[in-house]
């Protein structure tokens, strides 16, 4: 089997450790959806990640496709049998999903130019995060002990996501869900995709007019008097200062493209 995907996408992930716990054996194959050379479209006619090629070169797809026929192979069994406990773990699956959803939406909207952001969509989008986070403390992460589900995986992935894409969002705050996210994370399974606890931020000066290139641009933006881009995989690819800069700027990147802080220091130098 061969598995198209992302490896910043919470859905992508969810499947990904799915397979991790089963144990099963595939090639993972690292593709930008958003890419123009993207070849997304010949396993997924729209254009979306993850998608599932199968041993005799038929594809699925999405996630919730994909999981629910994993899950029939041999190994561990992460959606029940029976009727009613099935329905819970889909619910909670749809309740990751939907966090996901919501935060993509709404990291999406905020990338705009900002005067042409829509501020009641993503403050819609984000009573969606909120009221999800709220629902996994009380129904997903509150219960104790009892086998893992896909509805387990698709909520923690969302939170992860948004750990690392969207950090103002603090939901280890809550220590319900702190402490079942910490148990997770001590899973091998969870290793895999991105985590705001491991980057390692990268620091570098500049001087205004001044512009260091690291890698080819995917994504570029202006944040006050600062521009920066990103390569393709979110890495920092160039920053630059303006003429009008204060003389030094610091800024602190993290890889895989998440949040950026640039400020004006005159404590720091190069």
């Amino acid at each position: 089997m061969k598995l198209i995907g992302s490896k910043t996408s919470p859905y992508v992930r969810k499947v990904r450790v799915v397979m991790a716990e089963k144990g099963i054996a595939h090639n993972f194959v690292e593709e930008n959806a958003w890419s123009v050379e993207t070849t997304v479209p010949r396993f997924n006619p729209l254009n979306k990640v993850p998608a599932l090629t199968l041993e005799d070169g038929e594809s699925i797809y999405d996630s919730v496709v994909i999981v629910e026929y994993l899950d029939t192979l041999p190994g561990l069994r992460l959606i029940p049998e029976d009727p009613r406990a099935r329905a819970l773990v889909r619910r909670d699956e749809a309740l990751g999903d939907g966090i996901s959803d919501a935060g993509i939406a709404m990291r999406l909207e905020s990338q705009r130019d900002p005067a042409r952001q829509d501020a009641a969509w993503i403050a819609r989008q984000k009573s969606k995060v909120d009221s999800g986070i709220n629902a996994v403390s009380r129904s997903v992460a509150h219960r104790k002990g009892g086998p893992m589900t896909v509805g387990d995986i698709a909520c923690a992935c969302a939170l992860f996501w948004l750990e690392f894409r969207l950090p103002e969002i603090r939901w280890r705050d809550d220590p319900v869900l702190r402490a079942w996210a910490e148990s997770l994370e001590g899973r091998p399974s969870f290793a895999i995709g991105p985590s705001k606890r491991r980057q390692a931020s990268t620091r570098r000066a500049i001087v205004p007019g001044i512009t260091v290139s690291l890698a080819p641009t995917h994504f570029a933006r202006t944040v006050g008097d600062i521009s920066y881009s990103t390569g393709s995989d979110g890495r920092l690819s160039s920053l630059a200062a303006a003429s009008r800069a204060p003389p030094w700027c610091e800024t602190t990147i993290g890889p895989f493209g998440c949040r950026r802080r640039i400020h004006a220091t005159k404590a720091w130098r190069p």
